[in-house]
């Protein structure tokens, strides 16, 4: 697949700071695919396809990568923001849980997103991530 083939099967969402762009593709149980820093959801192009026959499979570009868009400031792409928007996303897609695959500086994005909302990730996978301590997580 091509990276203009993999960009014309994206869907975009409209958040309250930026389009998101993102792959939804299969049925079944969700897993979400969530990249790190420099990479977008391109970086689970090989993995998509196969995934997305047993389950639902969805891979957002984090607004300021991808196909997304990269609105200006600092603050916007903080961890908490982040966090926010891909429970904003999946709310729009109607999906309370989710196994959830992370990587690189994704970990930083699902730390903060465990902190507030532990129950809907069901199933966590770390990929070579940056981790941190939170007490009440357990």
């Amino acid at each position: 697949m091509t990276y203009s083939q993999f960009r014309t099967k994206q869907h975009s969402f409209q958040s309250s700071e930026g389009a998101i762009k993102y792959i939804d593709q299969g049925q079944g149980n969700v897993i979400v695919l969530l990249h790190g820093v420099p990479t977008s959801g391109w970086l689970y192009r090989k993995m998509i396809d196969s995934l997305s026959k047993n389950h639902r499979v969805i891979a957002p570009d984090m607004l300021g990568f991808g196909s997304s868009d990269s609105p200006e400031g600092y603050e916007i792409y903080s961890e908490e923001n982040h966090a926010k928007r891909i429970v904003a996303l999946l709310d729009h897609l109607e999906v309370d849980t989710w196994t959830h695959v992370m990587h690189d500086a994704g970990g930083l994005w699902t730390w903060e997103l465990l902190k507030n909302h532990p129950e809907r990730i069901s199933k966590l996978i770390v990929l070579n991530t940056i981790t941190v301590s939170y007490t009440h997580l357990t």
